[in-house]
């Protein structure tokens, strides 16, 4: 946090207006890490503004991303959705297509704490063609498996579990994504009485996460080992 803040004296005393910039953008993530909505709000909103005025689309991009997620950790879902959307607006200018992906996911995961399926779920759908073209099976995953909670919640559970395992056959490089997508996929042949493919599937998700805190750690960690009512 200091040598943030020296960050930003220096920037203004040396008027480089991009070290000061970046440095506010720093203090703004500094502050999301740690829960401080309001201050992250504050520090972001004036690195994307200096940014603009700088001309630089790239950064004030980056920004729009972490003013989006501030606002979406104060609980202001409207104005997150509002700055996801100037964000896609501008990845659209921009024609970057991994920009355009990950802005509407984000718009859609937003739409999905609202309430607002069926908007999310259009959006959602416009996405999966796009990943013919997009080598990004991380973002593909988080999109099946948006999709499989929307499903799971219509009560239609064959297709909430279609795409759970679709989600999981992704060959994602990210762990996060192996065992949510089996997580996932237990839970719902468990609801669909499936118990045997429920149970291989919630272990698969288990062993993957021991094993990155055993990687993590360098000593054997277990979990779960009480009763628990998520599945």
């Amino acid at each position: 946090d200091w040598t943030v803040r020296e960050a930003i004296a220096t920037g203004v005393a040396s008027n480089n207006r991009v070290a000061q910039a970046s440095a506010y953008g720093a203090m703004g993530d500094v502050h999301l890490d740690q829960g401080n909505a309001e201050l992250a709000v504050y520090y972001h909103e004036k690195s994307v503004a200096m940014f603009r005025e700088l001309g630089n689309s790239i950064m004030v991009s980056v920004k729009l991303n972490n003013l989006a997620i501030s606002y979406d950790l104060m609980g202001r879902k409207e104005r997150a959705l509002e700055v996801y959307r100037e964000n896609l607006a501008l990845m659209e200018r921009l024609a970057y297509t991994r920009g355009i992906v990950i802005s509407k996911m984000n718009i859609a995961g937003v739409l999905i704490d609202l309430g607002r399926d069926d908007e999310a779920a259009q959006l959602l759908g416009e996405l999966l063609p796009m990943f013919e073209h997009v080598d990004d099976p991380d973002s593909r995953s988080n999109v099946l498996r948006h999709l499989a909670g929307i499903a799971e919640r219509r009560g239609d559970l064959s297709l909430a579990l279609k795409h759970a395992l679709d989600a999981a056959a992704a060959r994602s490089d990210d762990i996060k994504d192996f065992y949510l997508s089996r997580a996932l996929a237990g839970r719902l042949y468990r609801k669909l009485g499936r118990f045997a493919e429920a149970r291989a599937a919630l272990t698969a998700a288990l062993d993957a996460i021991e094993l990155t805190h055993e990687q993590a750690s360098g000593e054997e960690l277990h979990f779960f080992h009480e009763r628990r009512d998520a599945y």
